[in-house]
């Protein structure tokens, strides 16, 4: 029937659950992207007030179309964000070496 959605259009609804010990989140202040023909990797770390030492407090692999998703989200978001908000200032901070 023509009004009748195909199985790929219709709506999915998600019930996420967030683990017990992710609800407070965890705070990165870099983020490290790599990527492969097939994926894409994200390592969030922390960096705290005396380097040199950092620590990856999260690692997210993505395939590249959900990769190029997350960057329109988050452009997206950005953008709102500075709607209500204003301009987020960009600081020139020195470029850092990072060694696996």
């Amino acid at each position: 029937m023509a009004d009748e959605k195909s199985d790929a259009q219709q709506e999915m609804q998600l019930k996420v659950q967030v683990p017990e010990d992710m609800v407070g989140g965890r705070y990165a202040n870099l983020v490290m992207v790599n990527h492969r023909p097939n994926e894409f990797t994200l390592d969030f770390i922390y960096t705290p007030p005396t380097p040199p030492f950092a620590r990856v407090v999260a690692r997210v692999i993505l395939h590249p179309e959900q990769a190029k998703r997350l960057a329109a989200a988050i452009n997206h978001n950005v953008a709102r964000y500075e709607e209500r908000f204003g301009t987020i200032p960009l600081t020139d901070l020195p470029p850092r070496k990072i060694v696996h």
